[in-house]
């Protein structure tokens, strides 16, 4: 397990997959994660799990999906959020959410990245 995580930096690009008006289904995601001193995760094959609450520290996921062997190059990788647990309706609102972002099962990266889904 890689518990050389503890802060992770996000580079965010969602762009919405449908047209104007309606919920996307899935969103195009790009991060970077870096290790304890600041410098790029080392390049590998991890397995990242992305959380969407409703809360800043705690509380259920509002939406959950775990993406397997993701690439990280230069501590650079790319998802798309919605591509195995589709993104539903309740998630897009004027509400805050939070993202929370776990690597190969370890803990939460601290703190989760604010990213207000709306349409």
């Amino acid at each position: 397990m890689k518990e050389f995580y503890k802060y992770f930096f996000s580079v965010l690009l969602i762009l919405a997959q449908l047209g104007w008006g309606q919920i996307p289904k899935a969103l195009s995601y790009q991060g970077i994660l870096t290790d304890m001193a600041g410098g790029a995760g080392p390049n590998g094959d991890y397995d990242l799990t992305f959380k969407i609450f409703d809360n800043p520290i705690s509380g259920e996921p509002l939406w959950t999906e775990t993406h397997y062997g993701v690439q990280l190059t230069r501590g650079l990788f790319n998802v798309i959020l919605g591509s195995t647990t589709p993104l539903g309706p309740s998630l897009f609102s004027e509400t805050p959410r939070y993202m929370g972002i776990t690597v190969d099962g370890g803990a939460e990266i601290e703190p989760r990245m604010q990213c207000n889904m709306m349409v």
